[in-house]
Order: structure tokens, then sequence, then C-alpha cells
């Protein structure tokens, strides 16, 4: 697509201006001129605004461990798209507004002193703050956009929205389309469509391969169901497991085993240190424990490990 719009440009489009002849482009009547800048700017504010609210309601999972706060939620889906769209897009379109405002205060630098054109005008002191704060703001843009997102999803959502909109302001802002023949406005705007399609598709495409979860999410650390751990009954405790063999003085301690057991429940409230081996209903013999690291139990096997016939 934006081959195609280089093939269309116009060779004899001005590439200079006075500050005169920009108060002139400024003055077009609608959608052109000055009404096209204005909206290019309100939508980049707006985009801010955006993103700054998803910044806040869907941190990024360092910056919420950072800032000490609870595991950040994914936005819905229709959000999570629309994110994807706006965050690369809003700075492709930040890029193409201080590309626009660059190529008009340039413009009339080159006219600046000759033949006693004065460059104090208000069209030149509204157009470099703008465009250079622009550029400057592409910076942590940048920084924003692709901590967010990998590079083969947002870049051409990026430069597709940079060049769209940089033809677009060439044809509405600096009036190019005046100077262009019929076929070369059919072309250009067809390598338009091309981008569009082109971000389209990558969209489809990533909301297919990676689809969005509701706005949920469960701590690694932590199964989904808590009552899905097998666990033993007070009841069946005496039963299955048979007698301690000594008490400790601390307080109980709660540790879900590994794995099962033909004829034991696993998950047991150990209130001893110590066990004996006990023989279970179909004749085999088991040994209690805990998995390694707990201070009471260090001196125990893995779960399910094997010593001598002995199943712990």
């Amino acid at each position: 697509g934006a081959c195609t719009c280089v093939v269309a440009t116009p060779s004899c489009a001005p590439t200079k201006f006075t500050p005169a002849e920009m108060e002139v482009l400024f003055a077009a009547p609608l959608p052109r001129g000055g009404f096209f800048l204005a909206t290019v700017l309100g939508t980049v504010l707006l985009c801010i605004v955006f993103m700054f609210v998803m910044e806040r309601n869907y941190p990024l999972r360092g910056k919420s461990v950072a800032e000490g706060s609870m595991p950040p939620t994914q936005p819905p889906r229709f959000i999570a798209i629309l994110m994807v769209l706006i965050y690369p897009g809003s700075l492709g379109l930040d890029e193409s507004m201080a590309d626009i405002c660059v190529r008009a205060y340039s413009a009339m630098f080159v006219t600046c002193g000759a033949d006693g054109v004065s460059c104090m005008h208000w069209t030149l002191f509204t157009l470099m703050p703008v465009g250079i704060t622009a550029a400057v703001a592409t910076a942590g843009w940048l920084k924003v956009v692709f901590e967010r997102y990998e590079t083969t999803i947002a870049l051409p959502i990026e430069y597709g929205s940079l060049n769209f909109f940089s033809v677009i302001g060439g044809l509405l802002f600096f009036q190019e389309a005046d100077y262009m023949e019929q076929w070369q406005i059919y072309l250009i705007l067809s390598g338009c469509g091309l981008i569009l399609l082109g971000v389209l598709v990558g969209l489809i495409d990533e909301s297919c391969r990676n689809p969005i979860r509701p706005n949920t999410q469960v701590s690694p650390r932590f199964p989904e169901r808590l009552d899905a751990l097998p666990r033993i009954t007070a009841r069946n405790l005496r039963d299955r497991m048979g007698a301690w063999d000594g008490a400790l003085d601390t307080p109980p301690v709660s540790r879900p085993l590994a794995a099962p057991v033909t004829g034991v429940e696993y998950g047991v409230t150990h209130s001893v240190a110590q066990t004996q081996i006990v023989t279970t209903a179909n004749g085999e013999k088991l040994r209690p424990c805990c998995p390694p690291g707990c201070p009471q139990w260090n001196r125990t096997r893995t779960a399910m490990q094997s010593d001598n016939g002995v199943v712990c």
C-alpha cells in the first residue's frame, strides 16, 4: 500500500510555502486545512486518555508487582482488541502529526528572508510547538507500546497508521489532490485501502491465534479449584493410618501430598513428628510423609518414593 501511494505521488506539488500561503492552507474549507490538523490532534489526545485509563485498570504484571498491588486482570475481549489497534495506531498517528508539522514549518523556513518574507507569523508559532512536542512524545510512546505488545504485532499497525495519515495529510492539508490526475487519486486511495486492509488482517489473525480470556485471572501458584485437592477425613484418619508414634510441640501443619496411593486418601493434617509404617486392608505398606522443605519433616523422602518395598 505504501509503495502504491509513492507511485501516485504528484511531481509538481509545491514544497515551499510562505507564511501567507500556509495561512491559506489553514483556512481551506472542511474537511481540509486546519480542520484536518485539529481532528488529528484531538484524536491523539483522546488516545492518550484511553491509554491512561487502560494502564490504570489493566497494568502490566511487572508494574503491578513492583507497586505492590494485586495481580493484574485481563481486559474483556473487545477492549483487548481495541487496545491492540489504539496503542500502536495512536503512535503512528502521533508520528504522522509530527511529520506534517515538521514538513510545514520547514517549508516556511526555506522562504524566510527571501524577497522580504518574514516568518514572524502565527502559523509558524503554532506548527513548531505542536510538531516538536509530538516528535518528543514519540520516545515515551514507543516504550509504552512495545513494552505491552510484541514487535510483530505493533510495528505493522504503527507503520500502517503512519503511512495512511501522512498520505491523507498530504491530500487534505497540503492539498496535493489539486495537482494530481484522476488515475493518481484512484491509485493513492487504493494504496490507503491496502494499508487499512493489512492492518485489519493482522488484527483478525492475532485475535484468532491468541484468544483473550475473560476478565479473570488466577494466580499460577494456586489451582483454580481448591476443592479439587484430595483430603483425608477425620473419620477415616484413625482407621486408615493407624496409631501415631509421638507428639509434636509445634502446631499442626497441613501439607497436601503429591499423589494418591491405593487405599489412602492424601492431604493429611499432621500433628506428630514421626509415624510408624502401617498396612492397609489390601496389604500395602505405607508411611505418611510431607514434601521436602517443611522444617518439621525435612528428614522424610518425597511422596511416592519406594524404600525397601515401603511406599512413602
